[in-house]
């Protein structure tokens, strides 16, 4: 019996190249959005405006870091900060990676210390140091300490930024966990919080996991002007206009996975979620979420 042979039209040919070609470019474009989801840092810019602002300054947030490295010794992250010209740097926990050993916390301290010669380094510890203090002891605040960290675990400073015009006084405060005003099992945290609160200075709060604050709608308990949180890898995968795909905590499309929430109609109290440097897991791996490197411009509302 003789074979037929089915001829393929050239239109089908077409469409069948197109296709392909379509998926290449999706595979190739998924591999380029990983790759540089793990190296390329990306500079968020955000504006923070008050009335009780008296000059400007510069805050920059690292945050997530999971003890990753951008080049030797962490030098692309050092002289991205370094181009920012920061007056504050903001620490938001777990720069450490999860199982952290000895040389993890020796290459920390060796960044801290770079830092330290560009603005004064606050640091607000997240599970991962909490963790590693946890199965190790204190030490390890004692180490970052003398690398040039002020560690603000449940304290806060006054501090005064020089200005030209004129200086700009803050109160900068650390803490962790939910802040929830009714836990009576936070009883430390709610004393600091009350005494933190109690200024009428510009209130800065670096806090590593602001669900509480902000997915429990904490926040409105408490009289802090700006607050700075990560944990929430920006959704890990972020997916156009519906944003940030994975809760870290479980659930899907959070609204605060990363970016700038304002809590009242002027801005003038509002939370700053970075989507961190790193990751804590292999897979899913970061997509579409370039590392965060938050800058924070803080300036003199005019118009109240």
């Amino acid at each position: 019996m003789a074979k037929v042979k089915v001829k393929r039209s050239s239109t089908e040919s077409r469409a069948r190249i197109t296709i392909l070609s379509i998926i290449l470019i999706l595979i190739v474009a998924s591999i380029v959005s990983v790759e540089m989801s793990k190296r390329w840092l990306y500079p968020d810019y955000y504006i923070y405006k008050s009335s009780k602002l008296t000059s400007q300054a510069r805050i920059v947030q690292l945050s997530d870091l999971y003890g990753k490295s951008f080049g030797k010794g962490n030098a692309k992250l050092v002289n991205s900060v370094e181009i920012l010209k920061p007056d504050i740097i903001a620490i938001t926990g777990d720069m450490l990676p999860a199982n952290a050993m000895e040389n993890d916390v020796d290459a920390l301290c060796d960044i801290l210390t770079q830092f330290k010669a560009l603005a004064p380094v606050y640091y607000a510890l997240g599970d991962t140091e909490n963790d590693f203090i946890a199965e190790n002891g204190k030490e390890f605040l004692t180490k970052i300490k003398n690398a040039g960290a002020i560690v603000l675990d449940g304290k806060y400073e006054d501090i005064t930024i020089p200005n030209e015009i004129k200086p700009l006084e803050l109160r900068i405060g650390g803490v962790y966990g939910d802040l929830n005003p009714g836990d009576v099992s936070y009883g430390k945290v709610q004393r600091f919080m009350n005494d933190f609160c109690f200024t009428d200075k510009i209130k800065i709060l670096l806090t590593h996991d602001g669900k509480g604050l902000l997915n429990y709608g904490y926040i409105s308990s408490w009289n802090v002007d700006l607050t700075l949180s990560g944990h929430t890898l920006g959704g890990v995968v972020r997916v156009p206009v519906f944003g940030g795909l994975f809760g870290v905590d479980g659930g899907f499309f959070s609204k605060y996975s990363k970016g700038k929430f304002d809590h009242d109609e002027n801005g003038y109290k509002s939370s700053i979620v970075s989507a961190g440097l790193g990751t804590d897991r292999d897979f899913p791996p970061r997509f579409n979420n370039l590392p965060d490197l938050v800058c924070v411009d803080m300036e003199r509302d005019l118009t109240d």
